[in-house]
């Protein structure tokens, strides 16, 4: 699967199991998982079959380096999480609500225009 679209996930949560779902459907591959409870990661990769994962955000995606990630924090993390992956220049999809203020939208859409990095908001659309 070396040629397919990887994504790494941070939040090992129930909505982070319906992307993974649903990533795979779209013939992507998880690659890994992070969570700030190494257990609560590897509980999450042996049920989703991912074959990496870790308990630091920092971590995984310098070690995994994906073609993009997806947040599915709580939403009070969002801003942090998206700032962390924006200045390593990997793009995010990050899970709604994507912030939390005004404020904290136009600082995360300059520094995405800053680095050239793709960012946007999760939406389920029927």
């Amino acid at each position: 699967m070396s040629d397919c679209f990887r994504f790494a996930v941070i939040g090992a949560g129930k909505i982070a199991h319906k992307f993974c779902d649903a990533a795979r459907r779209a013939g992507a591959q998880v690659a890994a998982v992070a969570s700030k409870s190494e257990e609560r990661a590897a509980d999450f990769a042996k049920q989703e079959n991912i074959p990496a994962f870790f308990s630091s955000y920092e971590t995984m995606l310098d070690t995994v380096r994906p073609d993009a990630v997806y947040i599915a924090t709580t939403h009070n993390f969002h801003y942090e999480n998206i700032l962390l992956c924006l200045s390593r220049k990997i793009p995010v999809l990050c899970e709604k609500p994507m912030v939390c203020t005004k404020k904290e939208a136009e600082a995360v859409f300059a520094e995405a225009r800053k680095q050239n990095t793709f960012v946007m908001e999760g939406m389920w659309a029927r």
